[in-house]
Order: C-alpha cells, then sequence, then structure tokens
C-alpha cells in the first residue's frame, strides 16, 4: 500500500510513498512519527488535499511503520533517567534528614 504524506500544520503534500519508504524518510528526518498519511486509493492529489484532515492518521498508526531505532532508544533511555531519579532523589533526602536529625539529637 502506497501514501501520501505531509508534515503536521504543513499543506505540503508528498507522495505517494510505500511504507517502507516512509520509514527511510523518517530515518533521514524528512517526516516524523506525527506526519500525516492518506492511504492512495487511487485519487488524484486535487482530491488528496480537499480530504478532511480528520481522514488523515498520523503515520506512527500505520501498518508497517518502524520508527528509528537510534530515536526509539533515546525515548527510553530518558524515561529510565527520570525514574531513576525519582526514586534515587527521595532517597537521598531521607538520608540526608537522617543525618541531619542525627546531628542534632
Amino acid at each position: 500500500m502506497r501514501f501520501y504524506a505531509r508534515r503536521p500544520k504543513e499543506i505540503i503534500i508528498e507522495g505517494p510513498f510505500p511504507i517502507e519508504e516512509l520509514n527511510q524518510l523518517v530515518r533521514r528526518k524528512h517526516f516524523g512519527p506525527n506526519s500525516l498519511v492518506l492511504a492512495d486509493n487511487g485519487q488524484d492529489v486535487r482530491e488528496v488535499q480537499r480530504t478532511p484532515e480528520t481522514e488523515w492518521m498520523k503515520l506512527s498508526d500505520v501498518p508497517g511503520f518502524k520508527p528509528d531505532p537510534k530515536a526509539e532508544r533515546k525515548y527510553v533511555l530518558l524515561i529510565v533517567a527520570i525514574i531513576l531519579f525519582l526514586v534515587l532523589a527521595p532517597i537521598a533526602a531521607v538520608i540526608y534528614v537522617v543525618r541531619l536529625l542525627r546531628r542534632i539529637g
């Protein structure tokens, strides 16, 4: 299947592209997971331009979409870092308060 694509909030429509090519374009940062796509059903570009935005979908929702593995790893590392901070910061605060109370008491 082929898809027309455009970046969010832009009117320039490109394509149609097979999903494999869209995956490559995402890796090259031409499009992103939030870019909008519309299945190519044989319509001409004028019909595609008139298609309401509600009929377009995010590229990330298309079967066969494979996000950039590097970007995916960065996202996972960011989540791990946030979780570690949220766990370790309160533990460090408790240790600090306990030591402070021992000095006072």
